[in-house]
């Protein structure tokens, strides 16, 4: 899933993303009863393989489904409700499969994830949200640009660590309490369950604080993840304290899960599926790489406590990009303090003085004069007609006549700022010498006289002639 899990989501940017959720449950339910049926190793090796590139698949699409259909105000929540079904596996999904395996044999448990697989396919299919149906897909170029985004990376790099840290020494967990803690095999699979059920509450604990500040459990669950892992080595000698300890695992490392994907998704901007689909590839690289690292110190001084130790270096190593993230959000959010000159409390009355008289009665705010072209009636004889300059026409044109009586900067119909056609309004005004109209006689100290082939615009007509 390291590689397949973006690859897929490129690939399926122009299908919807309910068809792609299905796609990927038939896929799976494909793959397991391909595993079911054959009698050779390599078939069933080539079948896991393309169960984990459904699996890839499902999660990175149904991650931006869930943190979509719920809004950013709960998009970690709902993170952590998918992501109850990783706990729930750990939980159920392990002693029911190896109970229906001993039943039925090792094809039973293919045969029954298929069915389940196809039972689901049809559940998503029919509860999917309809806005997620007719969503348009982003193009592959706008997809790649979240790779330029440096607090994706940075979010990237402290899931693989941190989530590699805490699932190195899970992976490695049974040796730890059946040679150094001394539980017999047959309770391992019950401190299992515990470890699930601790994981089933990080989830959804994480997930409703993640709402509100992400960053803050993020870096609050990895501190609590190395303080477990290094409580580890000194007390697994204990039965009571390391199942205590394994159950506080399974709270701070998995509940990670429900707030990197919404971070990542939050950073991708618009390439929300490559950025889940980038989360899961750094848990499942952090997991792979971190996990092979921590096997080979089961054969040194450390022993079976020497993935614990791994996985608390490795999750002190993640802590590192995520106090980067916190150091670049409280810089962004800084707000400059600006220093202010002391005042004492007789200028302060001064001012006040002053602000009052200027908004008092005596200065409250004039009353606007309607200027040249303004619309809106305009009492008859109020004012110069600026439109034109009756008896003063220009050499060779016709002289312009004052509106007709009673317009009163109103048109033919009688209502203000409407009449005539605007083209004829301004080819009558431009036979009309306006240089010296008393209504421009203020404007004369600030700009320049209006010449004839420049008339001002008018609502009425300068005659009412065609």
């Amino acid at each position: 899933m390291i590689v397949d899990a973006p690859t897929i989501s490129i690939a399926t940017l122009r299908l919807p993303r309910l068809f792609t959720l299905v796609l990927a449950l038939a896929v799976f339910a494909v793959g397991h009863v391909i595993a079911a049926l054959s009698s050779s190793f390599t078939i069933v090796l080539a079948a896991r393989v393309i169960i984990a590139l459904a699996t890839g698949t499902f999660i990175s699409i149904g991650s931006v489904v869930a943190t979509s259909a719920a809004g950013p105000a709960a998009a970690s929540r709902a993170m952590g409700v998918m992501m109850s079904g990783m706990s729930l596996a750990i939980v159920a999904g392990v002693p029911l499969g190896s109970w229906v395996g001993q039943a039925s044999g090792w094809r039973g448990t293919f045969w029954a994830l298929a069915a389940l697989a196809g039972v689901a396919a049809l559940v998503v299919g029919r509860f999917i949200p309809a806005a997620e149906r007719a969503e348009v897909t982003p193009s592959v170029r706008s997809q790649l640009a979240v790779l330029r985004h440096g607090r994706m990376w940075l979010i990237l790099a402290a899931t693989a660590l941190v989530t590699g840290g805490f699932m190195a020494a899970y992976s490695y967990i049974s040796p730890l309490l059946t040679e150094r803690t001394g539980i017999s095999e047959g309770a391992v699979p019950l401190v299992l369950v515990g470890f699930g059920v601790g994981a089933l509450l990080g989830t959804n604990i994480t997930g409703r604080l993640g709402d509100r500040k992400p960053l803050a459990p993020f870096i609050t669950t990895s501190v609590a993840s190395v303080l477990v892992l290094l409580l580890l080595v000194p007390l697994s000698t204990s039965p009571a304290a390391t199942v205590v300890l394994v159950v506080l695992l399974g709270v701070t490392g998995l509940g990670i899960t429900s707030i990197a994907t919404p971070l990542a998704v939050r950073f991708g901007h618009s390439s929300p599926a490559l950025a889940a689909a980038l989360t899961v590839s750094a848990f499942n690289m952090g997991i792979a790489l971190v996990s092979w690292l921590a096997g080979t110190t089961l054969d040194t001084f450390l022993g079976g406590t020497g993935p614990e130790v791994v996985g608390a270096v490795m999750a002190g190593l993640g802590l590192i990009p995520l106090l980067v993230l916190a150091a670049m959000r409280a810089t962004r959010n800084a707000v400059p303090q600006v220093s202010l000159p002391a005042v004492d409390e007789e200028t302060s009355h001064k001012a006040a003085r002053r602000l009052r008289a200027r908004t008092g009665p005596a200065h409250r705010r004039r009353p606007v004069r309607r200027g040249v072209g303004e619309r809106g009636p305009v009492p008859a004889g109020s004012q110069p007609d600026h439109r034109c300059r009756p008896g003063r026409p220009l050499p060779g044109r016709p002289a312009c006549l004052p509106p007709a009586e009673g317009a009163g900067g109103r048109g033919d119909d009688g209502r203000a700022g409407r009449g005539h056609h605007p083209h004829r309004v301004l080819r009558r005004l431009a036979q009309c010498d306006v240089r010296d109209h008393p209504a421009e006689e203020h404007r004369r100290g600030r700009r320049r006289e209006l010449t004839p082939r420049r008339p001002v615009w008018s609502n009425t007509p300068c005659d009412d002639a065609d």
